[in-house]
């Protein structure tokens, strides 16, 4: 039996709103019809706005246990030392089950589908259960270049682990620019194939600064303090982290830089005109939470930007939810329009992903699942303290 929903409005998510329109839907969930004509009685009628699902591009699920544990604020070396000293300081089972708990807060949240990072295969099991789609992004780091192929065989095992499940795929990807050796970059460089998504944390802090440009900064006396040795980190005085790491992957692919809380203008100029599939990702409250910075919003304000958003993990995070990301971005910058945000949060997430065919705007045929957004002013399409997420299907 297919169904019918309406709302004050309907944002497809790669078109102009739709005024009191209605979408109609097969029992799984999939697109019938998109509908601008007299709403059918049969119609579920909604106030507030309905949209498609949302695209986490950037979480960590593995460290959901890690919700309250973590004190803000501290920067990346402190936040990098917090998370060493805890990570492993419960139960596995506890573990799995803050995992299953955030996997449904996401899906609660109006998530269809997540760029997940992953070190371990402790979130198999999770996601072989979930509901959502997951893409798992296998991350590998390590500034020794004679445990380079060590640490690729390890991580292409996770990955294959990852990848034999149905509903999701997985490939290895770099941690940053601090913690790959150039020798790592290059071993990755030959596991991609020509639809891999790339995804790196980049430009995320003032210690990452100083590390790449003269190994100075706390990150040194973190990685002393871990035994990690950093004689074969070869600085770039020059070289913004960017500038340095961009060379090293491959400009064919989909890339997502994750963070850019201190990208500079030029950098961006420059990015684009020596990578042919850059993607910029914004993960605005795991930002403050970390160094209480966020990245200058106003330079992502432009549709010729392919801007995704994220939500990091619960351990720098208070929750899992697209809309509060989006609501602190328009609470700091109020230029950016919401028709932006949206596509910000749903379409582009899901052309990096590759799963844009299924995911990312309502359109027919495809299932992106349909969020209710309640409590927002339709006039003027500002997101508020009062703004919810309710998930129709």
């Amino acid at each position: 039996m297919n169904h019918v929903f309406s709302a004050e409005l309907i944002f497809p998510g790669d078109g102009s709103a739709i005024q009191n329109g209605w979408v109609e839907t097969d029992a799984s969930g999939k697109i019938v019809s998109v509908n601008e004509s007299a709403i059918p009685k049969n119609a579920e009628i909604f106030k507030g706005i309905i949209v498609p699902g949302f695209i986490n591009t950037h979480c960590h699920l593995e460290l959901s246990h890690l919700r309250g544990c973590v004190a803000e604020k501290e920067g990346m070396s402190g936040f990098i030392r917090s998370i060493m000293a805890q990570r492993f300081a419960i139960s596995h089972e506890k573990q799995i089950a803050a995992m299953l708990q955030a996997d449904e807060e996401m899906f609660k949240n109006g998530i269809v589908a997540v760029g997940d990072i992953s070190n371990l295969d402790s979130s198999h099991e999770v996601k072989k259960q979930s509901k959502l789609y997951y893409h798992t992004f296998v991350e590998v780091l390590g500034l020794d270049p004679a445990k380079a192929e060590e640490i690729i065989l390890k991580g292409k095992s996770i990955s294959d682990l990852f990848s034999n499940t149905k509903n999701y795929s997985s490939n290895l990807i770099p941690h940053s620019p601090y913690s790959v050796s150039d020798r790592l970059f290059e071993l990755l460089s030959f596991e991609y194939n020509f639809d891999s998504p790339i995804s790196i944390h980049m430009e995320e802090s003032i210690d990452e600064y100083d590390f790449c440009a003269n190994k100075t900064g706390p990150f040194v006396k973190l990685f002393s303090e871990l035994g990690i040795d950093v004689s074969n980190f070869i600085s770039t005085p020059l070289l913004t982290p960017l500038q340095r790491t961009l060379p090293k992957l491959i400009s064919s692919n989909r890339l997502l830089l994750v963070h850019n809380t201190y990208i500079k203008n030029e950098e961006i100029d420059w990015a684009l005109m020596n990578h042919k599939n850059i993607y910029w990702c914004l993960c605005p409250n795991s930002n403050l939470f970390i160094t209480n910075q966020l990245p200058e919003l106003s330079l992502f304000n432009d549709d010729q930007l392919k801007v995704t958003i994220g939500t990091d993990s619960l351990a720098s995070n208070q929750s899992l939810n697209i809309i509060n990301e989006l609501k602190l971005i328009q609470q700091t910058n109020s230029s950016i329009p919401f028709e932006r945000l949206l596509k910000w949060a749903t379409i582009n997430g899901a052309e990096f992903l590759g799963i844009e065919k299924s995911f990312g705007s309502i359109s027919a045929g495809k299932t992106p699942g349909l969020v209710l957004l309640s409590g927002i002013n339709v006039e003027s399409l500002m997101l508020n303290d009062d703004t919810k997420v309710k998930r129709i299907i």
